[in-house]
């Protein structure tokens, strides 16, 4: 988060005059404060005050420069003026102490150590914002006292040369204006101001308050309401808000304009909400300045406590629909970082704000917002029935207002309900609604591409292709090749998947040859893979090899230890079919490797299985059944039940071949008690063929001379 730079606008003239002439300190209300190093070399330590002693003196002589002494900052202060109290000080307190001193900065002199010198550094600051105006420093000479003018003028001279309006020029990091418009020699009013900002909590990062202190004729003409100048106030100084503390019949009043933020830089289908509207009625907001309303800002607009809702009741927030929109919006913004107890505790609160936003808007395009942010909310917490109501209703009100963000932006979510939902038609429709806008040719993209989606869904295959055609196509002619790429990887999946791989074929190499123009490594990467799967799927061993093996590679110069695992699956299965076991256990061994190393517990899984199987066909039965017993490790630990189960009946299976017929008996029995009574889904067949084993185990035995092992 970024420092927070109040601006308080004074009606006192604090100081009137106008601001000097570059080169003339002139009117200019100063406190000066000398930091001595305590560790620095005791008669460095004498010298530097002997220089601060002068400076004192030569100070109150220049042009139009009124000091203000250390000891009257300190009356107003709690902490102490330690060496590194212009680094670390609470401004908040400064801000405070300001309201009676009513300076325009302080200048602070230091003695330290800088590159092996002893040092005086002189730095003034503005008070209280601790914004460093100007900066200077001068070696300690050994045999004299440093020059106070060569020292303290420059600074007085910069500071005084500074922006006509603020002393200073605006910095890109400020981010908030205050005016205090009231008389401060009133004490009601005063003190109504004291406890409005005692209240607040206006550093929502923890870092010190920036506060400034200036004549408010210096920024607006005479009895200038803050509605009406506001947002060229705020944009000229990068405000994120501004408030303004006018007097009222109990003390005094808050008012504050938000800024109308810009829309962010990226197609509509890509915002990701929450987005923060453009509403006029955002402009200014008024409450009276107690405690109450400190609570509802702090929730709003500074610093986002857990349970907005505990700040005011909910009658309250109704009747200030916009900050409770702006409380729900960053209460929304803080579940992506919450979990548990207080995830739900804070979505239960931004449902209800966003609900009593929209309730008590008195205005549509307000209204509008809160129920589409209240729809994609419910949508992220899996609650997409009651979405819908709320999407349907935003979608009509953004109807007439001729605004296609957020018409695009409702329609959107609305698909999205229908589709956890897993009402497709209903998706596709309202998707199809996207189209008739008509939107801008991304947005086209990106709805043909979800319409095709659901077309599969839907099982409707000859319909999602020529969606499919149409988003490449659209992809391609507003230069998105990429994009354009993976929708025929998709089309080469598909008709995989439907069995028409010769089709399958075609797409995919359409695929492999935009990658290649690209000059693409990941999809590169993705189409040889993909056509890897489906050469294999045709029975082209060594063409499926051949482009596995080039997946490989390029997933190496990424780096994808994950993604090169799966290729190695592969590559090792073909080996082990076309009789290179050698070959084949080297690939499952990298796919061990490669797997292990990523945690993909998974591959290394079934790289065992596979490993565990040629050593089988080797009669390495002792191999085989470490590799069934690392692989049931991994099982066990995902708990999966499903896993254990067909790797305990295969080592069954692998203790038969090894003739160990009593041991085999015992793990496929084991197995299919962990199968829940079967293990490869026809519970008769496999009871018959214990039977069977149970008696053939009997035969045996009987003639050993021994029991034969109980079903």
């Amino acid at each position: 988060m970024k420092k927070i730079h109040l601006i308080a606008l004074l009606s006192l003239t604090l100081c009137a005059q106008a601001l000097p002439q570059a080169g003339q300190p002139a009117g200019l209300r100063l406190g000066f404060v000398p930091l001595a190093n305590p560790a620095a070399d005791p008669a460095a330590v004498d010298k530097f005050h002997q220089t601060m002693n002068n400076a004192l003196a030569w100070l109150p002589v220049q042009p139009g420069v009124t000091l203000v002494a250390p000891e009257a900052i300190l009356e107003h202060l709690e902490e102490p003026l330690t060496p590194d109290f212009p680094d670390y000080f609470e401004p908040l307190s400064l801000a405070r102490a300001n309201l009676d001193l009513g300076m325009d900065g302080v200048l602070f002199c230091r003695l330290e150590k800088r590159m092996g010198r002893t040092v005086i550094t002189a730095r003034l600051l503005e008070f209280p914002s601790g914004v460093a105006a100007a900066a200077n420093e001068l070696g300690l000479p050994a045999d004299s006292l440093p020059e106070v003018a060569a020292l303290l003028a420059p600074l007085l001279e910069r500071f005084a040369a500074g922006d006509s309006l603020t002393g200073h020029a605006f910095r890109p990091d400020e981010q908030g204006v205050v005016l205090l418009t009231g008389d401060l020699e009133s004490e009601e009013y005063l003190e109504a101001c004291r406890g409005f900002f005692t209240a607040l909590h206006m550093d929502e990062s923890r870092r010190p308050l920036r506060v400034k202190i200036l004549p408010r004729d210096r920024v607006s003409p005479a009895g200038a309401e803050v509605c009406g100048f506001s947002r060229d106030l705020i944009a000229s100084t990068n405000a994120t808000w501004l408030f303004d503390l006018p007097p009222a019949d109990r003390g005094a009043r808050v008012r504050f304009a938000l800024p109308l933020y810009p829309q962010p830089q990226r197609p509509v289908t890509e915002w990701t909400l929450p987005v923060y509207p453009q509403i006029d009625e955002l402009a200014c907001v008024e409450l009276a300045a107690d405690t109450l309303a400190s609570r509802m800002i702090n929730a709003a607009l500074l610093e986002a406590p857990a349970r907005p809702l505990a700040a005011a009741p909910e009658a309250l927030w109704r009747q200030n629909p916009v900050l409770a929109f702006r409380a729900a919006w960053r209460a929304h913004q803080g579940l992506a970082s919450a979990n548990g107890p207080v995830k739900a505790a804070l979505q239960s609160d931004c449902t209800t704000l966003y609900r009593l936003a929209g309730a008590g808007a008195g205005q549509k395009p307000l209204q509008a917002w809160s129920l589409l942010h209240l729809g994609a909310l419910l949508n992220q917490s899996q609650r997409s029935s009651e979405a819908i109501e709320p999407l349907l209703e935003a979608e009509t009100l953004f109807g007439p207002m001729a605004n296609p963000a957020g018409l695009i932006l409702s329609r959107r979510e609305l698909a999205a309900s229908y589709t956890e939902r897993t009402e497709w038609p209903m998706a596709r429709q309202t998707l199809n609604r996207l189209l008739n806008i008509p939107p801008d040719s991304l947005t086209q993209a990106f709805t043909l591409e979800r319409i095709a989606q659901l077309y599969e869904k839907e099982g409707r295959t000859a319909e999602a292709v020529q969606a499919y055609h149409r988003t490449a196509w659209m992809n391609l002619a507003i230069g998105r090749p990429y994009e354009s790429a993976m929708v025929y990887q998709r089309l080469g999946q598909l008709m995989r998947e439907t069995g028409d791989l010769e089709r399958s074929v075609a797409y995919l190499d359409t695929f492999l040859t935009q990658a290649g123009a690209m000059a693409s490594e990941p999809a590169l990467a993705r189409a040889h893979f993909q056509m890897g799967l489906t050469r294999l799927a045709r029975a082209e061993r060594e063409t499926a090899l051949n482009h596995f093996l080039k997946a490989g590679d390029y997933l190496e110069m990424l780096g994808d230890h994950s993604g090169m695992a799966r290729a190695d699956l592969n590559i090792g299965a073909i080996y082990w079919q076309l009789g290179d076991t050698l070959k084949a256990r080297q690939r499952y061994f990298a796919v061990i490797n490669q797997a292990a190393s990523s945690g993909d517990s998974v591959m290394v899984l079934m790289s065992a299985v596979n490993l565990a199987d040629i050593h089988l066909t080797q009669k390495n039965y002792e191999q085989a059944q470490a590799f069934f017993d690392r692989a049931l490790a991994i099982a066990q630990q995902a708990r999966n039940s499903r896993e254990q189960a067909k790797i305990t009946y295969a080592k069954g299976l692998a203790y038969l071949k090894e003739g160990r017929l009593r041991t085999g008996y015992a793990r496929i029995k084991e197995a299919m008690a962990l199968g829940g009574g079967s293990v490869n889904g026809d519970p008769q067949k496999e009871q018959a063929f214990l039977d069977k084993l149970s008696l053939l185990i009997g035969d045996i035995e009987n003639l050993r001379g021994a029991a034969p092992p109980r079903p």
